[in-house]
């Protein structure tokens, strides 16, 4: 996992300014809030919640 957050940090490192130049500020992070936006729909949707699981039970819900 370590190994992907430093790939996507080298690419919005090396994107960033690109991006900068062409899009403007304004169209930039809007790009980055959409791409936010996306991925905090994506965990809401897919990623179980697990407040209140026991550890056996998160094992089981794993398992299946």
């Amino acid at each position: 996992m370590t190994f992907v957050n430093a790939g996507v940090s080298a690419a919005v490192q090396v994107f960033f300014p690109v991006q900068l130049a062409e899009l403007g500020a304004g169209l930039t992070f809007y790009t980055y809030a959409a791409f936010g936006l996306f991925f905090v729909v994506l965990v809401a949707r897919f990623v179980p919640e697990t407040k209140g699981l026991t550890l056996e039970a998160l094992e089981e819900s794993a398992s299946r």
